[in-house]
C-alpha cells in the first residue's frame, strides 16, 4: 500500500452541507498569532471534531492574521456522536509553514465542552505548542533538560563540541522564550 503524503488532509467525522433542524453549526475564526520568532508565511488548519479545514496562506509576518478558510463553518447532526466528540476531542488549531511544504509549526487545542451546557460560543487565547524541530531551530540556546544516561566510561573524554566563530545573538532574554499565542 502506498503511504499517504505527510501533508494530506485529515478526514474527520461526517459533516452536513446545509444548516437546519437537528443540526449544529460551528463558526471557525482565529484573529491572529503573536510572538512568532521570525516572519513566515503561515496557514491554519482546524481538525478534531471536524474534517480538516485548511486556510490559504497569510502574508509573511511574525504576527500573522487574515487567513481565508475554504469554509468558515462546519455543520454536524446534533446527535450522540456529536456529543461524544465534544466530550472526547478538542478543536485542534494547527499553524503551518507555507514556505516549508506546510510543515507543522505548532498546535493549540480548545475544549468545546462548554457548548454542552448553556454556552453558545467558546473563545480563548491559547498558547501554541511549538513542534520540537521549530522550537530547536528558533531557540537553540533553550536546550531541553539534559538526557539522563550512563556517564562516559572512565578514562574517555566526551567528544568536544565544534568551536563556533561567533555565537548568534539571542532570540529572547530570560530563562525561556516568550510563548507564541493564538487568538
Amino acid at each position: 500500500a502506498e503511504a499517504a503524503p505527510a501533508d494530506a488532509l485529515e478526514p474527520g467525522p461526517e459533516e452536513e452541507e446545509e444548516e437546519g433542524a437537528g443540526k449544529a453549526s460551528f463558526v471557525l475564526a482565529v484573529t491572529g498569532v503573536s510572538d512568532l520568532p521570525c516572519e513566515l508565511a503561515t496557514l491554519l488548519a482546524f481538525t478534531g471534531i471536524c474534517k480538516e479545514n485548511r486556510s490559504s496562506p497569510a502574508e509573511e509576518s511574525s504576527a500573522p492574521s487574515g487567513w481565508a478558510l475554504p469554509k468558515d463553518r462546519f455543520i454536524r447532526l446534533q446527535n450522540q456522536d456529536l456529543y461524544n466528540d465534544i466530550v472526547q476531542k478538542p478543536m485542534v488549531i494547527t499553524l503551518r509553514d507555507a514556505g516549508a511544504e506546510n510543515a507543522v509549526i505548532g498546535r493549540a487545542e480548545l475544549s468545546l465542552q462548554p457548548l454542552l451546557h448553556e454556552q453558545v460560543e467558546v473563545t480563548a487565547e491559547l498558547e501554541l505548542k511549538l513542534e520540537p524541530s521549530y522550537y530547536q531551530r528558533w531557540f537553540p540556546e533553550a536546550d531541553p533538560e539534559p538526557v539522563k544516561g550512563k556517564p562516559p566510561p572512565k578514562g574517555k573524554e566526551p567528544p568536544k563540541p565544534e568551536v563556533q566563530e561567533e555565537p548568534p545573538p539571542p532570540k529572547f532574554t530570560g530563562d525561556a522564550p516568550p510563548p507564541t499565542k493564538i487568538k
